[in-house]
C-alpha cells in the first residue's frame, strides 16, 4: 500500500512567484529569504517534487528552526522522509504535526498509510477512521482503510469501504479494482469480473485489471479469456514475470506444454527469484518426460523456500520414476515432516517403500493415508486397491 499525499504550503505565495519558478533559481543566496519558514517550506516541496528528497529535508529542518509550530512544515518532512523510506522517522513527524494542528486531516490519512506499509494494520485503520471523521467523502482514504482490512481478512469491511468511495466517485478505478480482489477472497468470481469489467471501462489501460481478470477467469476454466487478457497486460507491460508465470499455468492446463515452457522461463529470465515459476516448470518437465531437469527446477525452488511440502513430493515422484527410490522416500519423509496430514504424501512413500522392496512399511503408510482420507471415497479407492495388490503380490 503506498502513501497517498499532497504537499503543501501555509501561507499565501503572492511575493514569492519570481523567486521559485525552478528549484536552481531559488538556490542562489543572493535572492534567499534566510528567516523566511514559508520560504524554506515552499522550497522543499518544489525539491520533493523533483525527487530530491534529502535536500528537501534540509529545507524543513530550516524552516522548523525558524518556526517550530508550523504544522504543515512537519506533515511535509514526515512525507519527504516516507518517500526514502524513513518510516519511523515519518511518522514522528505526522505525530508532532497532529499535536500541533489536531484535524489536520491528511496527517491522518498519510500516518495511516505508513503504519499499513510497515503492517502496523489496526493502527493505520485508526488513522483512517480520524481521517474519515473529518472528511467522510475522502475516497482516497476509504480505499486505504478498505485495503487495509482486506490485509486483515476483514473482507465484507473492506468491501463496504471500496462501496462507499465507488458511491462518491463512480470512475474511482482502484477501489472498482481493490473490490474485485476482495470479492476474488469471497470466492464471488462472477461479481469480481464485473469489478475488473468496471475498472476497464473507466480505465482501459489499468494493467493489473486485465492481469487479475484473467486469473479469475483462469479459476472458472475459462482459459482462453484469460490468455486474452494476460496477452493484454504483456503488450503494456512485457515485463511482469508473474503474469508469465500464470499464463504458463494456462497454458499447461491447456496442454500447451511448449508454450507454458516458454513462459516459466520468461518469468524466470525477469525474475530468478520467482519460486512458483520454478515449480511449474519443474511440474511441465516432468510432464513431458525431462525428469533430471524437473529434479533441478525443484532443487533451485526448495534452496528458496525449504518448507514446500508439496515440492518434495513432486521431487520424491520424479525421483521414483528414475527408480530412485531410496531418494524419493527421503523426499517424501520431507513432505510428511512438512505436513503430516497429507495422505498422497504417505501413499507415494509407500509405493516408493514396496518398490524397493520394503513391502510391509510400504503397508503401513497406505494404512495411514487411509486413516487421513475418510472423507475422500474416490482417493480412499485407489489406496485400498493398492493395498489389495500388495496382498496378492
Amino acid at each position: 500500500m503506498s502513501i497517498h499525499g499532497t504537499y503543501h504550503n501555509f501561507g499565501p505565495m503572492e511575493n514569492r512567484n519570481k523567486l521559485q519558478p525552478i528549484v536552481s533559481q531559488v538556490s542562489d543566496p543572493i535572492v534567499m529569504a534566510r528567516d523566511d519558514a514559508e520560504f524554506y517550506n515552499s522550497r522543499g516541496i518544489q525539491k520533493a517534487r523533483l525527487g530530491e528528497y534529502e535536500s528537501a529535508i534540509t529545507d524543513f529542518d530550516t524552516a522548523l528552526r525558524i518556526q517550530p509550530d508550523a504544522a504543515l512544515v512537519y506533515y511535509n518532512r514526515g512525507l519527504a522522509r516516507y518517500s526514502i523510506g524513513q518510516y519511523e522517522s515519518a511518522i514522528t513527524d505526522f505525530d508532532t504535526a497532529l499535536r500541533i494542528q489536531p484535524d489536520l486531516v491528511f496527517a491522518y490519512h498519510s500516518r495511516g498509510d505508513v503504519k499499513a506499509e510497515l503492517g502496523k494494520l489496526e493502527e493505520a485503520i485508526a488513522d483512517f477512521d480520524k481521517a474519515i471523521g473529518i472528511d467522510p467523502r475522502d475516497i482516497e482514504t476509504l480505499n486505504n482503510r478498505g485495503n487495509a482490512k482486506m490485509a486483515l481478512n476483514q473482507l465484507e469491511e473492506a468491501i463496504a469501504d471500496f462501496d462507499k468511495a465507488i458511491n462518491l466517485n463512480s470512475d474511482f478505478e482502484a477501489a472498482y479494482n481493490n473490490r474485485g480482489l476482495a470479492k476474488i477472497r469471497l470466492n464471488k468470481l462472477e461479481e469480481a469480473i464485473a469489478d475488473f469489467d468496471a475498472v476497464l471501462r473507466v480505465r482501459p489501460d489499468f494493467m493489473a485489471a486485465y492481469n487479475n481478470r484473467a486469473n479469475v477467469k483462469a479459476r472458472l476454466g475459462r482459459l482462453e479469456e484469460a490468455i486474452a487478457d494476460y496477452n493484454i497486460a504483456l503488450r503494456m507491460d512485457p515485463n511482469l514475470a508473474e503474469t508469465y508465470t500464470n499464463r504458463g499455468n494456462v497454458y499447461a492446463d491447456l496442454d500447451e506444454l511448449e508454450k507454458a515452457m516458454l513462459d516459466y522461463d520468461k518469468a524466470i529470465q525477469l525474475n530468478p527469484s520467482d519460486v512458483m515459476a520454478y515449480i511449474n516448470r519443474g511440474n511441465t518437465k516432468a510432464m513431458i518426460g525431462e525428469l533430471e531437469e524437473a529434479i533441478a527446477d525443484y532443487n533451485i525452488a526448495l534452496r528458496m523456500d525449504p518448507n514446500l511440502a508439496g515440492v518434495y513430493n513432486n521431487q520424491g515422484i520424479a525421483k521414483s520414476r528414475l527408480e530412485r527410490h531410496d531418494e524419493a522416500i527421503a523426499d517424501f519423509d520431507l513432505a510428511i515432516s512438512k505436513n503430516p496430514n497429507n495422505p498422497a504424501y504417505y501413499t507415494n512413500r509407500g509405493i516408493a517403500k514396496m518398490l524397493s522392496g520394503r513391502s510391509e512399511e510400504g503397508r503401513l503408510d497406505l494404512l495411514e493415508a487411509l486413516k487421513l482420507s475418510k472423507n475422500d471415497e474416490q482417493f480412499r479407492a485407489k489406496v485400498e486397491e493398492l493395498l489389495k495388490r500388495l496382498e496378492n503380490s
